[in-house]
């Protein structure tokens, strides 16, 4: 395990430093490094036997979006469609999600969620916000709401220039 030191660098358990050249510098990097810690933390204390962080936001969203499309959760959730049917087809074996052909167009497979998977979305989502709440404890409401506006705004700047995933 490493431990970090300065900008730039980090300790290993061997005590030598390993630099990190410009890696800290890069939005991407410090993006992508706190996105790990996040999704380690939230699989060891909220999804112990339940859904991983994308399995437990595709549910978010067909919970609260009866009847949407495979195709509109992949472009919300920014998940190619090849891997949106992986996580669909899982919730579907679990029990939490069914598909249903829509009445307007046969091509189309609407999304619902099951009893059993609004109950575990609320059971979750309360861990969720006590695992998260470590986090947030960490920023002023002001830094927290300016942070999420940021990142909100590199979301949406992202999702525009982007090139699309399949």
């Amino acid at each position: 395990m490493s431990m970090r030191r300065k900008s730039g660098q980090h300790a290993t358990s061997q005590g030598a430093r390993v630099n990190l050249s410009f890696l800290p510098d890069l939005l991407q990097h410090s993006v992508r490094r706190a996105q790990l810690h996040l999704w380690r933390d939230f699989a060891s204390e909220v999804g112990q036997g339940e859904l991983r962080p994308g399995q437990f936001s595709t549910l978010a969203l067909i919970v609260a979006n009866p009847g949407i499309s495979q195709i509109e959760l992949s472009r919300e959730l920014d998940i190619d469609k090849a891997t949106i049917v992986s996580l669909i087809d899982l919730l579907e074996r679990e029990g939490l999600a069914e598909r249903r052909q829509s009445a307007d167009d046969r091509r189309r497979h609407c999304l619902h969620a099951t009893d059993r998977g609004r109950e575990t979305l609320t059971q979750m989502r309360e861990a969720v916000f006590r695992q998260e709440e470590k986090y947030r404890a960490l920023f002023t409401p002001d830094e927290l709401r300016a942070l999420i506006g940021m990142l909100n705004r590199l979301i949406t700047t992202a999702s525009h220039t982007a090139a699309p995933t399949d």
